[in-house]
């Protein structure tokens, strides 16, 4: 099993959170449409996610 990074913890809470977000936006019981647009979403916003934090991280390291 891969084991996961720091920044794991942040992002896929964030990730989950967003999505579930969405699908509470969307409104509700769960049906085939938008649970795929869940799905969608949580397998690009978790690399987005990642990608943003590193970028923060080596801004703040940067000044």
């Amino acid at each position: 099993m891969k084991k996961l990074r720091p920044i794991d913890w942040v992002a896929m809470p964030i990730t989950f959170l967003v999505a579930l977000g969405i699908y509470l936006f969307l409104g509700g019981p769960f049906g085939l449409g938008q649970l795929l647009v869940i799905a969608a979403i949580v397998v690009v916003g978790y690399p987005l996610m990642v990608w943003w934090i590193n970028t923060m991280k080596r801004k703040t390291s940067q000044q």
